[in-house]
């Protein structure tokens, strides 16, 4: 066995720390052992369910049991400054099934995970100290079907850090792999598949001061599973700069390097400087710039500037202007993008009320050219509804190129005496048969035109906003509203002009009463997203209520409404639970829920829709000196209700445990 020595070991520390009669570390002229840390563990997880639906029933058992050990020690040579070390050891035992109508395997695993560390001269006067590290971990996992699961991973790094006060930088190496193997079995076939086997050495230096930071790495990924090529090489470098200078001014840079070679090769570099200045107490400026190059299939270079500028008048009246402009060119298309806006918010407090109010706009020019070629579309076929109405699968079709005809292409039908071509929302193109003429319904047609692959736009967006406020304590409003219009100045293409407004309004009370917390809160949330538009009004209480020093009441219940163009819901939730502490070491929590949520539109198949959800359960925790035990249970059940006139309304029932108990030594 490989880990013979490893649990020899573990088991000696079990022995000592158990029936040795003092806690005192153990300690020779040269070695020092603290006292072993050993925790012993058991954990239960299960769920029962059971699922009815027109009379039949399904039943599924699920539970797992876990039993373990975590093993601790720590200790040094000669002194913790000269070599310090740690070795920490985790064997754990599974057992676990699953039953259903179909199905019943027992599953039986094994998993022992161990980690050592070493520190070296880190409390010396040198100049430089040393850290290793190794860990493994293995996971086999048993079903009594034949199916089978193993897992390893191991992972070694060593790593010298240099302790220079002004620059500390360290340079580490890690050496990890990971295999991950199945073996199921299913009808007596088994059939075994590797999930992941893979190995990744990176070299790491990383280094800082009060004004700048370095980060460089080389990272290399050997995939080794057959058939499968997923190797590749990464070099990365991070730098960033901090200079202040003055009374809260600094100027920011930051370099980024990314180079990934092999499978999915990309490069990327980024370059940022970014300034704040204060130019006087109540003026101050923020200014930025990015450069951005990205390399995969083609080459995309950025790049963004913004300028800001603020105001601030008698510490109430905030006034902020600003431009922002970035230009990006790739083969497929360039977007070039410039906005201006300026904002105030203001804010007054008067007899312990706070009083907001802001406004807001900006004005902004998006020019986007494509270079992407003509789509030549070439015998789409199509057959003809009852309506007669054919929908093309392109957008941006050049309505002048469509030809079509029969589907054995001897017929070429007319425009204006066989069809009539109509444009249709979201840039689509129909192809209408006129009744009484060669084309029937029923019949295939080909249809054969030419298409944009994404169109060259010019289009503008306004985007006005403002918000009020007040805020008195006990009584908290607020209101705010935005909207953002899109409109095309040249171009082809309305679909991508997307002109959206949200409003949304909140009312609050709050009262604290001796022992009473009470809350109401009113919301209400509109928007308009081109031809969507959904209001949702949304009502919530809450009562807590301390009933003595250990126990405490929480009540909270809530309405949400929603009301759209496809979708309406309404849905309630009430949830009570109990905080009670008989005792300093004893917590118990009690919780009762339930919700309806009913459904209603044309986005449902069958019109409507009703879902009822109960819930009810305890959650416990208790302690005593080294033991600790944790206990959850729920119990579920929820009723559906498609309205499908082949179906009645199905139930779903569930109850779920868990509990853990731990001891300390």
């Amino acid at each position: 066995m490989k880990h013979f020595g490893l649990i020899q070991i573990a088991t000696a520390l079990l022995v000592f720390s158990v029936f040795s009669g003092s806690v005192q570390a153990w300690s020779w002229d040269w070695l020092s052992l603290y006292p072993p840390e050993i925790e012993a563990f058991t954990s239960f997880d299960g769920a029962s369910r059971r699922f009815m639906d027109a009379g039949d029933s399904v039943d599924s058992l699920d539970y797992q049991w876990d039993v373990g050990l975590d093993i601790s020690q720590q200790g040094y040579i000669l002194d913790p400054g000269i070599v310090r070390f740690k070795f920490d050891l985790r064997p754990y035992y599974l057992w676990s099934k699953y039953d259903s109508v179909n199905t019943t395997e027992k599953i039986t695993g094994n998993n022992l995970s161990y980690m050592f560390r070493v520190d070296m001269l880190q409390g010396t006067p040198g100049p430089f100290w040393y850290s290793v590290d190794a860990a493994r971990g293995t996971n086999i996992n048993s079903g009594s079907l034949g199916s089978r699961y193993e897992s390893e991973f191991e992972n070694q790094s060593a790593t010298v850090y240099w302790k220079n006060p002004a620059f500390p930088t360290h340079l580490s190496f890690q050496d990890r792999s990971l295999f991950q193997k199945v073996l199921q079995t299913r009808n007596n076939v088994s059939s075994a598949y590797i999930r992941r086997d893979e190995r990744v050495k990176t070299v790491t230096l990383k280094g800082h001061s009060s004004k700048t930071t370095l980060f460089a790495e080389h990272l290399v990924l050997d995939d080794r599973v057959p058939g499968r090529d997923l190797d590749y090489e990464l070099d990365r470098i991070n730098l960033g700069h901090n200079l202040p200078w003055g009374s809260n001014s600094n100027l920011r840079s930051r370099f980024d390097y990314y180079d990934r070679k092999g499978f999915n090769a990309n490069r990327r570099i980024n370059l940022i400087e970014s300034a704040t200045i204060q130019h006087a107490r109540n003026i101050s400026s923020f200014s930025n710039y990015s450069l951005t190059s990205i390399s995969q299939n083609y080459e995309t270079i950025a790049h963004d500037a913004s300028f800001n500028i603020s105001h601030m008048l008698y510490n109430n009246l905030a006034t902020r202007g600003y431009l922002w402009g970035s230009s990006q060119t790739s083969d497929p298309q360039d977007v070039k993008r410039w906005r201006g806006g300026l904002s105030t918010q203001y804010t007054k407090n008067f007899f312990g009320a706070a009083f907001t109010a802001g406004l807001g706009y900006s004005y902004q020019v998006t020019d986007r050219d494509t270079r992407e070629d003509i789509i030549e579309v070439i015998n789409e076929p199509n057959t003809v509804p009852l309506n007669g109405a054919v929908v093309l699968n392109r957008r941006f079709v050049i309505t002048s190129t469509i030809i079509v005809t029969s589907a054995d292409g001897s017929v070429v039908y007319t425009e204006g005496i066989d069809y009539v071509v109509f444009d249709l929302p979201e840039d689509l193109t129909q192809v209408q048969a006129i009744p009484g003429e060669q084309i029937a319904v029923g019949d295939t047609i080909l249809v054969s035109y030419q298409a944009i692959a994404l169109p060259s736009q010019e289009y503008s967006t306004t985007n006005t906003n403002y918000n009020l406020g007040l805020n008195l304590g006990w009584l908290r409003f607020k209101h705010s509203y935005t909207d953002m219009d899109e409109k095309l100045i040249s171009g082809q293409g309305d679909s991508f002009l997307n002109p959206r407004r949200d409003v949304r309004t909140k009312l609050e009370f709050r009262w604290d009463i001796s022992r009473f917390e009470v809350l109401l809160s009113a919301d209400r949330n509109y928007t308009r997203y081109d031809t969507y538009e959904a209001t949702a009004f949304t009502y919530r209480e809450q009562v807590n209520w301390a009933t003595s020093g250990n126990t405490r009441w929480n009540l909270s219940a809530v309405q949400s409404i929603t009301e759209s163009t496809t979708l309406n819901t309404d849905m309630y939730s009430v949830e009570l639970s109990v905080d009670w502490q008989p005792r300093y070491n004893l917590l118990i929590r009690p919780k009762l829920g339930m919700w309806r949520r009913y459904y209603e539109g044309e986005a449902l198949s069958t019109g409507k829709r009703d879902d009822e959800f109960i819930t009810a359960g305890v959650w416990l925790r208790w302690f005593y000196r080294k033991v600790t035990f944790n206990m959850n249970y729920v119990h579920n059940q929820r009723m559906t209700d498609t309205y499908r006139a082949d179906a009645v309304p199905s139930e779903t029932n569930e109850d779920l445990i868990f509990f853990n108990l731990i001891r300390k030594f």
